[in-house]
């Protein structure tokens, strides 16, 4: 018995499996990928690159010529795990190793490097939104109580200054941040900074008015008037300019525009569909163009503009909210007739807009009315609209065409219709004119 133990175990190394070869694992990790067993595919292939880490696209494996890049199917295999890095690494040394771009992969790697790298921003998006949502929150705490201290008559005294540039600072590190968490972090704190000066600045305001001492009763007695007395004429300095306070209607949209953008932020959970989520995403990037023109010393014109903007936009959320909430209905056979829209708010929108030279906002809010239904009115003023664009481009054929087409349409339907000479240029007006 001993000596058929013993001649067992000399002779059992004979019998043991030989080491895989580098282009066995290769091909066994291949497999694997198109397997979609990926954690056994990324062991297969690193142990191929551990014996042969440089790719080729003729190489020799055992008795075959095949195309051996293992850093390409490692970079799907490492994306697939949710490893990105790690698959954007393998990606780009396939890349900079040169043999994958003249294989049948090459656009494949393309399309998986792009794949990781929106995947990678998503991360990043996500990652970054409890920081942004809490920034826009605390920025918003900080214009309340500016507010509080401009009600206070806090807003002429140092704390206050010192809070408004704090705050702006906040908007400025808020709107650059993009997904740089630490970013909102600090916009974050700053903002609540903000808000503990103004608090303060209020307070100030209300100590001095409650410390000011109250003048006793004037008794008036009646004296003689005095001699005349000629006083030399002396050059009095003026006072000094006050400092520069802003305006309640600032103040205002400051606010209105936080609430709106607070209202996309936590509109995302209203509806999974694609269309609402991209309206939010744009909408939210439009509310940083918006911040920008507040900045500095905005004009009373460029002010209204703004919330005339934010009212558009706020009633606009409302119905893309509405629209994506709304159930899929499968149309009967006989359809009901949809009630009349009306449209009057959106005309007083849009000349508005029109009137303050917010040209695009007009157009937009036009098109959105003849979609609904055709009106002379909306077809004439979105031809003004268009017409003022083409005279104020260097390329003004293609918008006077347009602006054409629609005052043609807008006479179409009202053949007496006429602008108003006083409100509308008189260059426009012959424009108009002419099209009849």
């Amino acid at each position: 018995m001993k000596r058929v133990l013993l001649l067992l175990a000399l002779t059992w190394p004979i019998f043991a499996a030989a080491p895989e070869k580098w282009y066995e694992s290769y091909d066994r990790g291949v497999a694997a990928v198109r397997a979609r067993n990926y954690a056994a595919a990324a062991d297969a292939l690193q142990r191929a690159i551990n014996e042969q880490a440089t790719e080729n696209g003729s190489i020799r494996a055992g008795n075959a010529i095949i195309t051996y890049v293992p850093h390409f199917w490692l970079g799907i295999a490492k994306y697939n795990l949710g490893d990105i890095d790690a698959s954007m690494r393998e990606f780009k040394t396939s890349e900079d190793q040169g043999v994958v771009q003249s294989t049948q992969y090459y656009a494949q790697l393309r399309e998986w490097v792009a794949r990781a790298q929106a995947q990678k921003k998503r991360d990043a998006e996500a990652s970054a939104a409890d920081s942004k949502k809490a920034a826009d929150a605390a920025i918003s705490h900080a214009l309340s109580g500016q507010m509080e201290a401009v009600a206070a008559g806090g807003d002429r005294n140092e704390t206050y200054r010192g809070a408004k540039q704090k705050l702006q600072e906040a908007l400025e590190q808020f709107n650059h941040a993009g997904t740089n968490i630490a970013q909102f972090k600090r916009a974050t704190d700053i903002a609540a900074q903000a808000h503990e000066l103004f608090i303060a600045a209020a307070e100030e305001a209300k100590k001095a008015k409650a410390a000011r001492p109250v003048p006793p009763p004037v008794v008036v007695k009646k004296e003689p008037p005095p001699p005349p007395v000629v006083v030399p004429t002396a050059t009095v300095a003026p006072p000094p300019p006050a400092a520069p306070v802003e305006s309640e209607a600032l103040v205002s949209v400051r606010i209105s525009l936080q609430q709106y953008r607070r209202k996309l932020l936590e509109s995302g959970s209203a509806s999974s569909s694609p269309a609402l989520q991209t309206y939010l995403h744009n909408s939210l990037q439009e509310t940083y163009r918006l911040d920008h023109q507040l900045s500095g010393k905005p004009s009373d014109a460029d002010i209204q503009r703004v919330t005339d903007q934010v009212a558009i936009k706020s009633k606009e959320l409302l119905a893309e909210i509405e629209k994506a909430q709304k159930p899929k209905v499968v149309a009967a056979i006989v359809t009901p007739p949809a009630p009349v829209r009306d449209t009057r708010p959106d005309l007083e929108l849009a000349y508005r807009a029109f009137a303050t030279g917010d040209f695009d906002t007009a157009e937009s809010l036009l098109t959105k009315v003849l979609g609904a239904k055709p009106e002379a009115q909306a077809y004439a003023l979105r031809g003004c609209s268009r017409y003022t664009r083409g005279m104020l481009s260097r390329k003004p054929d293609a918008l006077l065409a347009s602006a054409a087409a629609d005052f043609r349409a807008a006479l179409k339907l009202k053949h007496d219709l006429q602008l108003d000479k006083i409100v509308f240029s008189p260059k426009l007006v012959a424009y108009f004119e002419q099209q009849r």
